[in-house]
């Protein structure tokens, strides 16, 4: 009995502790991240699926879900100096702060989307609220994807306060720093704007399709047929690329979809075959953007450029054809 009960704990992920002893923190943050993933999976697949709430709302939950896993994994175990302390420190008030906040923002939503928006009646704690949401997303934009994006954003913000203090065309009357929180946040807009809503729902939906490609094998498929092209062609691989992209963006109709979804394995892929790493991001985005206006579906801008022409939707197709 003891070897087949050790045996059954042997078999299970190595997420899982096996006894007592194997609650360490680290092994606890690595489950609360296994667990917070498979929640995240679930909840994307069942908005998908139901859509029962609004897609800010839903926004929000996406957006308080992935900055607390990408705050956990952030998490050093092993720390060196004062520097990985710091961090360690800074990850936990911020994940705590940002699962406060997105709770406060699902909990209050509808009294920001009809009171706070059309009527511009908000309380401080709002604003308090809105201005952690807005700093924290900053913050990890700034550490996930280095401090040019994060100074490009500041730099926004602060051109929207200090609009008096730009000569020329540069000039406006400016924003209090209300207004700027009030905007980017409170309203509804901002950091929960068009962006994040395609984020959290067409693209967060086909990563998770890329996701289960790549764990039954696809990508691995996909760097084969690549390799054996790339063996009769000089760009057989950037083919490929061009050709999953147009596949992709004719089912989806969405560009930023299909770079999401095709991108995190054909820019990897045509790297490790030498492309340089801004080509292939451009060969990418290219083919994922043109993939858009290939038939049968291509998005919504089929269908606004056939309502703004007042011609069918069926000449639309042949002109991308």
């Amino acid at each position: 009995m003891p070897t087949r009960r050790k045996a059954a704990t042997d078999a299970l992920p190595e997420i899982l502790p096996r006894s007592r002893a194997d609650l360490t923190p680290e092994r606890i943050v690595r489950l609360l991240l296994y667990v917070l993933g498979v929640v995240t999976v679930g909840w994307h697949l069942y908005y998908a699926y139901q859509g029962a709430i609004p897609r800010q709302q839903h926004a929000n939950i996406h957006l308080g879900m992935l900055l607390a896993v990408f705050y956990l994994s952030t998490i050093d175990f092993d720390p060196e100096g004062w520097r990985d302390h710091l961090n360690n420190g800074v990850s936990v008030v911020l994940l705590a702060a940002i699962v406060g906040a997105t709770t406060y923002v699902h909990l209050n939503f509808w009294r920001w989307l009809n009171e706070a928006r059309q009527q511009l009646v908000y309380t401080n704690l709002d604003l308090l609220i809105g201005a952690v949401v807005i700093l924290i997303t900053i913050h990890a934009t700034w550490r996930a994807y280095g401090r040019l994006l994060g100074l490009v954003v500041l730099f926004a913000l602060f051109y929207g306060w200090a609009g008096p203090l730009f000569p020329g065309i540069l000039f406006h009357s400016g924003f209090s720093i209300e207004r700027l929180i009030y905007m980017n946040s409170v309203s509804i807009g901002g950091v929960y704007g068009f962006i994040l809503g395609v984020g959290s729902t067409w693209v967060a939906v086909f990563i998770l399709f890329a996701g289960i490609i790549e764990g039954y094998g696809g990508l691995e498929y996909v760097t084969q047929v690549g390799r054996n092209v790339g063996g009769r062609l000089r760009s057989g691989v950037v083919q490929v690329a061009v050709i999953s992209s147009m596949l992709m963006g004719s089912i989806t109709g969405s560009s930023a979809a299909n770079v999401a979804t095709t991108g995190s394995f054909t820019i990897p892929l045509m790297r490790e075959e030498g492309v340089e790493g801004k080509y292939a991001a451009a060969i990418e985005s290219i083919a994922s953007t043109g993939g858009q206006i290939l038939p049968p579906v291509m998005g919504s801008a089929a269908f606004l450029m056939a309502d703004i022409l007042g011609v069918s939707f069926f000449s639309i197709l042949q002109s991308a054809i």
